[in-house]
């Protein structure tokens, strides 16, 4: 493309960003100091329709943005995003460091933070653990009737879980009793938890549906390793956009995104620490999603794992803005995680 179309479809871009309506030469010419007339201007929008970069709407002469115009427009200003204000970013800083009372809680805040930086529906996803193995187990009684099982994993993971206890279990039995699941269980593959047989002897017999229960806690413990939790903020902020006044299109993109699971299948896999990356309209496989655009970043959660957040909102949106927003909170709540 030469450099004549590039500057008369960045100048429909920005002139459809600022007011979503069709776009003519007349407007461009008066608006955009371009140096060509208005006859010229015609003319290049109309190569620009042909080579797929500007779609013309039925009931208007003017022209809009195709989902190719904003890829171009991705693409050539991806490397100048537009900076934040400083005390935008200080905002940003200072509302990490106050959430930082546990990884959940973080998370929930960063949700938030893009949601009311950006208006748009916001999402953190903190992805599996890499445990496989089980490291320890801990029993501790509470009062007569209830036990506090512990399990660890051996890359940190924690699980808790209390079990009502049959009868009082005396200070030896319950020694005796984690000393067989530590045997047993400790250095045991997760996958392997439901072939894994514990001889009993003794008065130990009398704790076999406690064992049982104990294991099993052990067996469920791999879904919580393998699972990848999502942390989502203002989904109904798609019915305050105005490509979507139409109900029932918001309907369809609200219920879509209240499934964490689609929400984990539409971001990007195999992503690199720093990675940005933008999916605009009819580049999403899922239909639903065909007039949204999804912006995401990565962060890091350890040195072996990264976490992903993004936004999603219009195809009409400020791309370098949310693009910086979205690096610049990525980048604070690794260091945010970095020292908790």
């Amino acid at each position: 493309m030469d450099e004549r179309k590039i500057r008369i479809l960045n100048a429909i871009i920005h002139s459809y960003l600022e007011i979503p309506i069709p776009v003519g030469s007349r407007k461009i010419s008066k608006e955009y100091d371009l140096g060509v007339s208005s006859a010229t201007i015609r003319n290049e929008m109309s190569d620009l329709e042909d080579l797929g970069y500007l779609n013309k709407p039925h009931t208007s002469a003017g022209r809009i943005p195709s989902d190719k115009a904003y890829r171009f427009f991705v693409e050539e200003w991806k490397d100048q995003k537009r900076a934040l204000a400083s005390d935008q970013k200080l905002y940003i800083v200072d509302l990490l460091k106050k959430a930082m009372y546990s990884t959940e809680e973080l998370f929930s805040q960063t949700a938030k933070l893009l949601n009311e930086i950006t208006k748009f529906p916001a999402f953190v996803l903190a992805p599996s653990r890499q445990d496989r193995i089980l490291k320890q187990i801990e029993l501790l009684p509470i009062h007569d009737k209830f036990l506090l099982v512990i399990l660890v994993g051996d890359q940190g993971i924690v699980e808790k879980n209390i079990l009502r206890l049959p009868n009082k279990i005396s200070e030896e039995d319950l020694k005796s009793l984690k000393y067989s699941l530590n045997k047993n269980l400790c250095g045991v593959d997760f996958s392997s938890f439901d072939s894994v047989h514990i001889q009993l002897k003794g008065d130990m017999v009398e704790y076999k549906n406690l064992i049982t229960a104990i294991v099993d806690l052990a067996i469920h413990l791999t879904e919580k390793v393998e699972k990848v939790d999502v942390y989502s903020q203002g989904l109904t902020s798609i019915l305050d956009m105005e490509e979507f006044q139409d109900f029932s299109k918001a309907r369809s993109v609200i219920k879509f995104m209240e499934d964490p699971r689609n929400i984990v299948e539409i971001f990007p896999k195999d992503t690199d620490l720093g990675d940005v990356h933008v999916i605009i309209g009819s580049e999403h496989k899922e239909e639903v999603l065909h007039e949204n655009s999804l912006v995401t970043g990565t962060y890091a959660i350890d040195s072996n794992r990264i976490g992903q957040i993004g936004v999603i909102g219009p195809v009409r949106m400020d791309y370098p803005w949310i693009i910086d927003i979205v690096s610049t909170v990525a980048k604070n709540l690794s260091k945010s995680i970095q020292v908790m």
